[in-house]
């Protein structure tokens, strides 16, 4: 199974979205300010190694401010 040095984690496009196979996992957490899919909500995601998985998060922020 890959180790964390074998996730990219890719960056920059505000858009949240990742992909699983056989060769590893590549992801992008998304936007906490500047999300650019139409929500305002914040977005993270957490990598389970463990399992190999990774859940997609979603928080309510505060953008006014």
């Amino acid at each position: 199974m890959p180790s964390i040095e074998e996730v990219p984690i890719m960056r920059y496009t505000h858009i949240q979205g990742h992909r699983i196979s056989a060769d590893g996992i590549i992801m992008n957490p998304g936007s906490v300010a500047q999300p650019r899919d139409g929500s305002p909500d914040a977005a993270f995601a957490v990598v389970d190694l463990d399992d190999w998985s990774v859940t997609e998060q979603r928080v309510s922020c505060d953008t006014d401010r």
